[in-house]
């Protein structure tokens, strides 16, 4: 999500451990880098995660300003004892649960020493190789963002603590956000500020702590929601409202299931209207709102049922800021992104009117599904409701998410050959594309972090 915001395009592989030496190649334009060349100076308050090495950290990325943490907030920098989960707990679980296996292994390959089925020679490395196993594991645990080393939070390239207290982050966020609105009183100004808020695990000030009545997840929405107050009211306070176009959005569908134990959470609830969650391509996974507001253009209280993406934000932007064409449109520079104004000015278009289709990945795999118009295409199954990976359909299944936005029943494909064809040829057209930029870029994350890396990285 983050890249297609920044870069208006798609993303790349999962970056899960900032032991990964990538992030935005310098080559690659964004959005901050656009407006830069406009002469103004962008600024971002809040998570970034796009690459945790000073080169890719968004000072060095276009940005003028950041303030905030480089991946999202996890249950190692959580102050909740309840929530708090650091990567020797996961290890320690992990080892619980398949201790019962590695015990009965090595009474196995013991006894047959002992009757002589094996001998001393393959008894000491097999005896090894476990023990190597299990050290090798705890690395790989260590590297996780369940690493207190995440817990950290930078300005600009300096690190400005070394465990943030979340209870205070939000608000921290959103002062600087209200200085720099004030700082910067004369337009034309942009500013990104990506919330850690509401996640999990789920945090909130003592101002909002049980202000709910249900749970701490609810109470972290409500700190957001007068968070997000207060950055409109002091627009509003230097007379800027009028003239400020504002994107508010969510990143994926809600969490459900611990990560890593995978156990439910407390503000899960069966009642969804939406199958899927965070991980998923169902449309609770990819399906979020979104609101605009730019006053003297965008008529209020509207909405539209045209399918839109979060990699449109950057192509408006550079349409509104203008001269969109001086970026040389190499595939390096190709938007998957459209240009949303006319949307604005007429929300009640055809739902394919500004992506014809939109294709679904499922982490680093293939097309895995597409949306075209009012119709949902799944060419691999979805049968866990926080994963998108499965087997491949002989018959994709097909739903009107217009009608059965819940995706309950699935339309008979025959009946849709249109819709999946257009669905097929589009994906193919975007793979065949895909492999000419895999000839040329390579990839932007080490499939392999080094451990080493953790202490070069933050």
């Amino acid at each position: 999500m983050r890249m297609g915001l920044v870069k208006g395009n798609l993303g790349w592989p999962s970056f899960w451990s900032v032991a990964q030496s990538g992030g935005i190649p310098l080559s690659e334009m964004n959005m901050a880098k656009y407006y830069e060349m406009k002469g103004h100076v962008p600024f971002l308050f809040g998570r970034w995660g796009l690459g945790s090495w000073s080169w890719s950290l968004p000072t060095n990325q276009g940005f003028g300003g950041f303030y905030g943490t480089v991946m999202g907030h996890s249950h190692a920098c959580s102050s909740d004892a309840e929530d708090f989960f650091a990567d020797s707990d996961y290890f320690w679980f992990v080892l619980a649960e398949l201790g019962p296996l590695i015990v009965t292994f090595l009474i196995l390959i013991i006894s047959s020493k002992m009757l002589s089925f094996i001998s001393i020679k393959l008894l000491i490395p097999l005896i090894s190789m476990v023990f190597i196993s299990i050290g090798i594991f705890r690395i790989y645990c260590w590297m996780l963002p369940l690493n207190s080393i995440t817990c950290k939070v930078f300005d600009n390239q300096m690190v400005k603590e070394d465990f943030y207290i979340d209870t205070t982050l939000t608000s921290q966020i959103t002062e600087k956000a209200q200085h720099y609105i004030k700082f910067r009183k004369r337009p034309p100004f942009l500013l990104i500020i990506p919330y850690h808020q509401p996640g999990h695990p789920a945090f909130a000030s003592s101002n909002f702590l049980g202000k709910s009545g249900i749970n701490k997840y609810y109470d972290s929405i409500l700190e957001l929601d007068w968070s997000v107050g207060e950055v409109m009211n002091t627009l509003q306070e230097q007379g800027m409202e009028n003239n400020t176009v504002i994107f508010f959005l969510s990143d994926s569908g809600p969490v459900f299931l611990t990560p890593y134990t995978n156990s439910h959470l407390k503000h899960s609830s069966k009642d969804m209207k939406l199958q899927g969650e965070k991980g998923s391509l169902r449309e609770g996974g990819i399906r979020v709102p979104a609101i605009v507001s730019w006053p003297n253009f965008i008529e209020p209280n509207q909405e539209t049922a045209v399918v839109t993406s979060v990699m449109d934000i950057f192509p408006t932007i550079q349409h509104l800021i203008g001269q969109p064409n001086k970026i040389q449109r190499t595939h390096m520079r190709h938007f998957d992104g459209k240009d949303l104004k006319q949307l604005f000015k007429n929300p009640n278009k055809k739902s394919d009117e500004i992506h014809k289709v939109l294709l679904h990945y499922c982490d680093t795999g293939d097309v895995s599904a597409a949306t075209v118009g009012d119709y949902k295409i799944y060419f691999v199954s979805q049968n866990i409701s926080n994963d998108c990976s499965g087997y491949i359909l002989e018959d994709p299944l097909v739903y009107n998410i217009k009608e059965d936005p819940g995706e309950t029943t699935a339309l008979p494909p025959s009946q849709h050959q249109d819709v999946i064809s257009k669905a097929r040829s589009n994906s193919l057209r975007f793979e065949m594309s895909l492999d000419i930029k895999k000839r040329t870029i390579k990839s932007q994350f080490d499939q392999i972090p080094f451990p080493w890396d953790m202490w070069v990285s933050i």
